[in-house]
């Protein structure tokens, strides 16, 4: 059983409560009032109704007390800017790792990769290349416009690619 324990300040899973006269007695059976004699408060956690964190979000905990329980409370939060950004990036990434491996290419860096010199790929490698440049010049406007306030942060990258430019 979860028990915030009053001398640590910290939750702890507690199996077995020992008395001050040895006797060992299992904490479910305490009524608030002797958990509290004991050393521990009972723990109460509250989980948002129905609803798990998008991939822009993250469960945090808050942390309350009372004269008998410690609420452990998990809400939903926006990533911080600096995560949204990280995660975004691999989102982005792994859509033009994709669209290179569609066309055989091991990811988009292998698909640029022929566009430097003659070979019977340079045309495509081009073409992967230029695209490549317009996602991520895209890319970063949008997040240098979200951290201006000029734009919303999305609920969804899908939401947020939704105008990215295409591979053409």
């Amino acid at each position: 059983m979860k028990l915030y324990n009053l001398q640590t300040k910290v939750i702890e899973d507690v199996d077995i409560i020992v008395l001050k006269n040895g006797n060992q007695i299992f904490p479910h059976v305490f009524t608030d009032e002797g958990l509290i004699e004991n050393g521990y408060k009972r723990v109460v956690e509250m989980y948002p109704d129905g609803q798990a964190p998008k991939e822009t979000e993250y469960l945090d905990k808050e942390y309350s007390e009372d004269s008998t329980t410690y609420t452990v409370k998990y809400v939903i939060k926006l990533l911080p800017l600096h995560l949204l950004q990280e995660e975004f990036k691999k989102y982005v990434q792994a859509i033009l790792d994709d669209k290179a491996k569609e066309k055989g290419y091991d990811n988009i860096v292998s698909a640029c990769s022929y566009a430097g010199y003659e070979n019977e790929f340079r045309q495509e490698g081009e073409v992967f290349g230029k695209w490549r440049a317009r996602v991520w010049s895209w890319g970063f406007k949008m997040l240098a416009d979200i951290q201006a306030g000029k734009r919303e942060i999305p609920k969804t990258f899908k939401e947020a690619v939704a105008d990215m430019p295409t591979f053409e």
